[in-house]
């Protein structure tokens, strides 16, 4: 075989897909997430975390956002439910704090 090769090649892109999707569906929601929780089947698990942990600490680092990983057996490989536990609150109407405010349940299937 010819050109690059990575031992967790295949885990480094489907870790890539699960970081963009997690991503794409916090933005649609249009607020400034703190922590959000995401389900998935025991076979996603590592790949929603990432090589080395890569999406937990790059979704900590970019966005300020912990991600907790949790499994379900019930849920199908490759899909997953999102849930955001807490929020910042709107710094367009108090700008001098930071707080966290307890967000409403919300789940996004994906």
């Amino acid at each position: 075989m010819l050109g690059p090769f990575h031992p967790a090649f295949r885990q480094l892109v489907e870790s890539g897909i699960w970081k963009d999707t997690i991503i794409e569906k916090i933005k649609k929601l249009n607020v400034k997430v703190k922590e959000v929780v995401v389900t998935v089947n025991p076979v996603d698990k590592n790949n929603v975390i990432g090589h080395k942990k890569e999406n937990i600490l790059e979704l900590k680092n970019l966005y300020d956002v912990d991600l907790v990983v949790k499994t379900d057996e019930s849920l199908k490989p490759g899909k997953s439910k999102i849930e955001v536990t807490k929020v910042y609150e709107d710094f367009r109407t108090n700008r001098n704090t930071n707080k966290l405010k307890n967000f409403k349940y919300i789940a996004i299937k994906m």
